[in-house]
């Protein structure tokens, strides 16, 4: 293997393809005739003529006149007898004596990172010695016909002293060809894209040969496949290609097998970093399945420096399915708010941060109705306040990013510095700030609570904003109590290992499951003890065999004095928690009573004691502590930074969900609030009804209280109807999980690709992240719409997320499994609490598994196995 010769000598195709060899990647045996060697093979461009005094505009009416002659000029000229024999004698050195070679194209301009000449110059195939020198003609001539030259005029290329180049490369007899793109630059470039059918590329690319399609995930190099029928392929019949007939049981196979589709994406990729822009390759695989690389040129049509990236890890189990507009700009203004206000914090100027509000304006986006993280502005801010890469990888690890950017972000010694100092600042002010937290919370939300109900919308909404202004103030530090919850947690599984405290991935859940207070956990406790009464009392034990209705009205009519004092007590402290508990559209047992009914016949109808969920999680705990006493010993330095990390990360987690349900309460409050505002719309007539104000924002609410005078009654009405039929519509859809696209051109990406979906893992067995320990095997239900009152008890519990809210259906199952999650999602969390076998982040696993089908969780090793009948 020769040195890499420059693009200028022998063109963008040569040169590339020496760089795929030098970096080890199947490439068949070729040589590479730069310019120089076809002038001197040839005598051009002495023999060939120029365009540049003859050719000035692609609209010139003789421009196919004098492309033909020059093309006629090239196809005849001699070529030097020397230089030929010279030739052959370097194709049978590294070819062998009996050899056919394919003759590609190389142009100085060709396969450049903003013209790709994709399809102007002629390939030929098959080609024998004794046709080589007219089949290298035939390629330089290509670069004089009609097309090439127009391409030329129309990208304002020079057409003066075109400079060529040809490859010849040893043909590969192929009998799965296809074409592999790194990024999909017709939809979703957070895909790859790998196109395969049967015979030679030719046929792929010529559209004579019909092709199976792959999208692959580039963050989970998950796989869905489109597969068509394939009747023919483009095969050699003596001397020349011609369609072939495939046999029968062939045609509606992949023409690819799972691994060979991450091989040529694997490829892709390489050539990606390779190019330093996304790339398209070309591949064939012959009959001994060995798979070659012919070519690899950059996707001239996609422009990487301004890429929004949408995800919707973690906040899916906050924002569930389609979410309305009202739910969407609060959210989106509360982001900003709450990381704006992080500044004094982490010791950054706010000049920074103004410096960058749009950022901070874009932390979320709305997209077909589904809530998504910009992951893109995520990763900017986190640059912004953490100067750390170990700090953004215990994020990434928490929140449950499939990939990792973290490697491309670059941090100066000073703000490294000034970040190390905030962290030691931050654990020293740790559990006051957190007190200081819960305290204002309860200040603030009493503040909320006393809102003017029977005042204007004026009134009511500088309420509500001064209510808001105020409790942001402080709600920093749930990021503050966040980021040391993470790092706190990665520290601690470090020192497991490091300290041989157990292999065990799951090990530090487990010992900090049911360590203190956790709300979560405290809703399930309360509503058990709810249950317990009702089963101590025959006549209320008797009532709740009535309908929900009649259970109500016997406990709002006072009919059973002690239990209603539980009640009201219940829906006081846990009246908010609910499925998709932070959209502003869900319905929670204190705004719909009956929900808590329903809850509470649900768990009379299981075993599930209080006694028995408390004690499950605590054995657990303590079996793992008694096995870090074992070999940490008080006299070790290390038992005391053990402790430390341990009691860190504990109170981390647990504070985690206590603030998050304190989150909850405050959406709530401002839903009720946001409701009275909407019912004095309808008296006002700009609503028609109470919940049609969920299909207006959050600005648009506010412009109606504070120009209620202003505005026509039919404007709001109107842009609600109108946003119910798009946002039924949206309902209908199924979208990725991530997405991403170029600036201004946000992709129509309606449907996943469907269509047979390869999965991890042998037949049946579906892998996913271990995050509670435990293996059980029974009856999947499958839940991908909340609903509070499914039956689940026994059952094995399959949705696409959860979140807190999902706690009371978990109480009553035996095993969660979920697409979404990590090791510190809520869906983890209270998954430990329950003492349930728990995994987390399996693909697709609403679509591969049913309900009623039978199943083994193992949430040690994260496998799902479906069982055979």
């Amino acid at each position: 293997m020769g040195a890499i010769r420059s693009r200028e000598e022998v063109g963008g195709k040569a040169h590339n393809l020496m760089v795929m060899q030098a970096h080890g990647l199947p490439v068949p045996p070729f040589i590479a005739l730069g310019w120089k060697e076809l002038c001197d093979l040839f005598g051009w461009p002495e023999n060939f003529g120029d365009l540049g005094d003859r050719v000035f505009s692609l609209h010139q009416p003789d421009l196919a006149d004098i492309c033909a002659e020059i093309t006629e000029r090239v196809l005849a000229a001699p070529a030097s007898v020397t230089q030929q024999q010279q030739l052959l004698q370097r194709c049978s050195a590294l070819f062998g004596t009996s050899y056919h070679t394919a003759v590609r194209s190389s142009a100085l301009s060709e396969d450049a990172a903003a013209t790709s000449f994709a399809g102007q110059h002629l390939t030929e195939l098959y080609v024998t010695p004794d046709h080589l020198i007219a089949a290298i003609k035939t390629s330089i001539a290509s670069a004089f016909q009609f097309g090439a030259i127009s391409y030329r005029l129309h990208h304002q290329i020079p057409v003066s002293n075109i400079q060529y180049a040809v490859v010849i490369q040893l043909m590969v007899d192929s009998q799965i060809s296809g074409v592999a793109f790194s990024m999909n630059a017709n939809g979703n470039l957070s895909d790859a894209v790998v196109a395969a059918g049967y015979g030679q590329g030719e046929g792929i690319v010529s559209d004579q040969v019909n092709t199976d399609t792959f999208f692959v995930s580039r963050a989970t190099q998950q796989i869905q496949s489109v597969v068509q029928t394939k009747p023919t392929g483009l095969f050699l019949n003596q001397k020349a290609l011609q369609l072939q007939d495939i046999p029968a049981e062939k045609q509606n196979l992949p023409a690819l097998t799972h691994t060979q589709i991450l091989q040529v994406y694997q490829l892709a990729i390489t050539a990606e970093k390779l190019l330093k822009h996304p790339a398209d390759i070309e591949f064939s695989i012959n009959e001994k399945n060995e798979l070659y690389m012919l070519q690899m040129r950059p996707v001239t049509t996609i422009h990487i420096q301004n890429l929004h990236i949408l995800e919707n890890t973690n906040i899916v189990e906050s924002y569930p399915g389609v979410t309305l507009p009202l739910s969407y700009t609060f959210a989106s203004n509360a982001y900003e708010t709450l990381f704006r206000n992080c500044a004094r914090f982490f010791w950054i100027n706010p000049k920074k941060f103004n410096q960058n509000h749009q950022v901070f304006e874009n932390l979320i986006a709305h997209y077909y109705g589904r809530v998504y993280y910009r992951l893109d502005n995520w990763y900017r801010m986190m640059a912004i306040v953490y100067h750390s890469k170990s700090s953004i990888q215990a994020w990434e690890s928490a929140v449950g990013l499939p990939d990792s950017a973290s490697q491309e972000l670059k941090f100066n010694l000073w703000g490294k510095f000034k970040t190390s100092l905030s962290v030691v600042w931050l654990i020293l002010n740790y559990r006051s700030g957190n007190k200081r937290f819960f305290k204002v919370f309860q200040e603030n939300y009493t503040v909320f609570k006393a809102y003017p109900k029977e005042g204007s919308p004026l009134q009511i909404w500088l309420h509500l904003q001064k209510a808001m202004d105020k409790t942001f103030l402080s709600w920093p530090l749930t990021i503050v109590n966040d980021y040391l919850a993470f790092k706190a947690f990665g520290w601690l599984q470090i020192l497991i290992k490091k300290y041989q405290i157990s292999e065990n991935q799951e090990f530090a859940n487990e010992i900090i499951m049911g360590y203190g207070e956790v709300d979560s956990e405290l809703a399930v406790v309360k509503l058990l003890e709810l249950k317990d009464f009702i089963n101590h009392y025959p006549a209320l034990l008797e009532k709740f065999q009535q309908p929900s209705s009649d259970v109500l009205t016997a406990i709002q009519s006072n009919e059973f004095p002690a239990f209603t004092q539980l009640w009201e007590n219940y829906l006081d402290r846990f009246g908010d928690r609910t499925l998709a508990e932070l959209k502003l559209e869900a319905i929670s047992p204190r705004m719909n009573p009956e929900l808590l009914v329903d809850l509470l016949k649900s768990q009379l109808a299981s075993n599930l004691q209080t006694r028995d969920f408390v004690g499950k999680q605590k054995k657990i705990r303590e079996q793992a502590l008694k096995q870090v006493y074992e070999h940490l010993k008080p006299w070790q330095p290390r038992y005391w930074i053990f402790k430390i990390v341990y009691h860190l990360a504990a109170f981390g987690v647990m504070s985690r969900e206590n603030m998050r349900f304190c989150r909850t309460r405050v959406y709530a409050i401002c839903r009720e609030i946001l409701l009275e505002i909407a019912n004095k719309m309808v008296v006002s007539g700009h609503l028609q009804q109470q919940r049609d104000v969920f299909y207006l924002t959050f600005d648009e609410v506010k412009s109606y209280c504070l120009n209620q005078s202003q505005l026509q009654t039919t404007e709001y009405a109107n842009k609600v109807e109108s946003r119910k039929l798009e946002f039924a519509n949206y309902a209908q859809l199924s979208l990725p999980d991530r997405v991403m696209y170029e600036a201004g051109s946000i992709p129509e990406i309606l449907v996943n690709k469907t269509s047979g979906t390869h999965h991890q893992g042998g037949s049946g067995i579906l892998q996913g992240v271990a995050v509670s320990k435990g293996e059980v095997v029974g009856e999947a239900i499958v839940i991908t719409e909340p609903m509070l009152n499914a039956d689940v008890r026994g059952k094995i519990l399959v949705s696409r997320m959860t979140d807190p809210g999902w706690v009371f259906l978990m109480s009553q199952a035996i095993a969660l499994v979920t697409e979404k999650g990590s090791l510190l999602s809520h869906t983890a969390i209270v998954g430990r609490e329950l003492g349930i076998p728990v995994v987390v982040a399996v693909y697709d696993v609403t679509q591969k598994i049913q309900s009623g089908d039978k199943i083994r969780v193992n949430g040690s090793t994260g496998e799902v196995e479906i069982l055979a009948d």
